[in-house]
């Protein structure tokens, strides 16, 4: 008998045991997962606070929200409904294309970077030299800011000056605050200094006698500010190409 009894006993540990351990796993779960059960305070106000991992647990796209609520008395209210959705994914990068400009009041331009307009609920703004423009791409994504004559939607334009270069930063947002910004830097420079040229003197003295004329001859120059660039060299008319 009094073996029996023992067997019973460590069965009924067991499970017991079993029955602890299944209990504090709810238990953690309840803790760690679920958000707690908002109590209204007075004024009729109440909250909860979704954690990180449980606003990151939510599935993308509409998400229902439902909040319930009885009297004292029992009397239960209208269910209240909202719907949440859940939102990570950013916008298409969009780009700025490079720009060297002698003009002080440039055109700035760049894409979408999708080859189609914004898609719905999506806004595009492009800051440069202080100021912010509202700017619509058209339906190849291209899109262009007339620093001349466009207003800026906030700040005030700076001068852009000769020698300068310009960070010009385009971001994408959609209607859930997600943004995506341009990945490139210094976009725009201003160089309105003319470059300089002059001829040498051709064959010394600027005369081409009789022996001379029968030989070739090699008109030569210098140039500054224009390095990679294509002089144009005209002589009674005619226009040669330099070598």
């Amino acid at each position: 008998m009094a073996q029996k009894c023992s067997y019973c006993l460590k069965s009924l540990i067991a499970l017991l045991n079993r029955a602890f351990w299944r209990f504090r796993r709810n238990l953690e779960y309840v803790y760690f997962y679920l958000p707690p059960i908002p109590v209204i305070a007075a004024g009729g106000n109440w909250s909860i606070t979704l954690t990180a991992a449980q606003a990151q647990a939510l599935p993308e796209g509409d998400n229902t929200l439902t909040a319930d609520v009885d009297d004292a008395a029992g009397n239960s209210a209208t269910q209240a409904t909202r719907t949440v959705d859940h939102d990570t994914t950013l916008p298409a990068t969009p780009t700025v294309d490079a720009l060297l400009s002698n003009s002080t009041t440039p055109t700035i331009t760049g894409t979408t970077g999708t080859g189609a307009a914004l898609a719905a609920g999506e806004t595009m703004e492009v800051t440069v030299n202080g100021a912010t423009y509202t700017v619509t791409p058209d339906a190849s994504g291209n899109w262009s800011v007339d620093t001349g004559s466009d207003t800026p939607s906030s700040g005030t334009l700076g001068t852009f000056s000769d020698g300068n270069t310009y960070q010009v930063v385009a971001t994408v947002t959609d209607d859930a605050g997600n943004t995506s910004t341009d990945t490139s830097t210094d976009e725009l420079t201003i160089d309105t200094t003319p470059p300089t040229i002059s001829v040498n003197a051709i064959s010394v003295d600027d005369k081409i006698n009789a022996i001379e004329d029968n030989s070739d001859i090699t008109i030569t120059g210098t140039s500054s500010g224009a390095d990679g660039q294509t002089a144009t060299t005209v002589l009674n008319g005619v226009t040669y190409n330099p070598v």
